[in-house]
């Protein structure tokens, strides 16, 4: 088991399957993220103002990229990461995780999921049981039958796509998806059920993806998305080894725009701004105590 590297443009076609909005303006995708409000869809990607062309439709709304030099930021935007990948092993990690993932190794097995079937009939009842735990709310076309069918379909259409299953004596347990973007390792979804959680299915799950990540030589970072402040899923993530970071970002909004969230919607305008290091640092503190 291991990623095969995607081009941006098959990473596009696949988001665009899974519901995105996406425009091509030269060579760059952009993700309209909000109504007229876009950033690049490979979220690593960074970009010289002076060659810099956004969507027409981004002029009525905005846009955010990573810039390529620092002196051109006037924003952050935060990720989640796993760095260093290449030097991770289950002797990095405290001895308390290391007793979670070898108890995760005796109650489960990790393969890779190749039986759409079996993915969409028991895969389908191992999403509602984390919906009904974490009531999740973005893709809630995945909660209709139908909608998850359409989802798995379009993973298995596309060969490049790494779908890992936990198995408990045979049967499905959880499910983690992730594919290889440029240099990063993008996990984009995982979910189990509640009786695995008790198991350990989640410390067994993210090792083994760490594990193997360890040995992609394409691969130097795992993203497991933008940083959404939600405290729970936060400190989950961060008791597992994840990093905050911070990277310098452009930002142009409408300046009527502008103006309106500035002053009534503070809390938009302050995940605009993103944070930095320094701020990032404190949260960890806080959330870590």
């Amino acid at each position: 088991m291991s990623w095969q590297k995607m081009t941006i443009d098959e990473y596009a076609q696949l988001e665009e399957r899974n519901g995105a909005k996406l425009c091509k303006v030269d060579d760059v995708w952009w993700r309209k993220v909000r109504p007229f409000f876009y950033r690049p869809l490979f979220p690593f990607s960074r970009i010289a103002p002076q060659n810099m062309k956004p969507p027409l439709a981004s002029f009525l709304g905005g846009y955010q990229y990573l810039v390529s030099d620092p002196m051109y930021s006037n924003s952050y935007i935060n990720f989640m990461v796993f760095d260093e990948i290449n030097h991770y092993t289950i002797n990095t990690v405290n001895s308390k995780r290391r007793q979670w993932i070898n108890k995760g190794k005796r109650n489960f097995s990790i393969r890779q999921i190749d039986d759409l079937e079996d993915f969409i009939n028991i895969g389908f009842k191992i999403y509602m049981s984390f919906y009904e735990r974490t009531h999740y709310k973005w893709n809630a076309e995945r909660r209709a039958y139908d909608g998850f069918v359409s989802w798995a379909q379009t993973l298995f259409d596309f060969p490049k796509v790494l779908l890992l299953g936990a198995y408990r004596e045979g049967i499905l347990s959880a499910v983690a998806v992730s594919y290889l973007v440029e240099n990063v390792i993008i996990f984009a979804t995982y979910f189990s059920d509640m009786e695995s959680l008790k198991a350990n299915v989640s410390d067994i799950m993210w090792h083994h993806l760490r594990e193997m990540a360890s040995q992609c030589k394409d691969a130097t970072l795992i993203s497991l998305g933008p940083f959404l402040r939600k405290e729970g899923l936060d400190e989950f993530k961060l008791r597992r080894g994840a990093k905050l970071i911070a990277e310098p970002a452009h930002y142009y909004v409408n300046p009527i725009l502008l103006f309106s969230i500035k002053h009534l919607k503070t809390n938009i305008y302050e995940k605009l701004l993103g944070l930095n290091d320094e701020e990032l640092r404190s949260i960890l503190k806080k959330d870590l105590r």
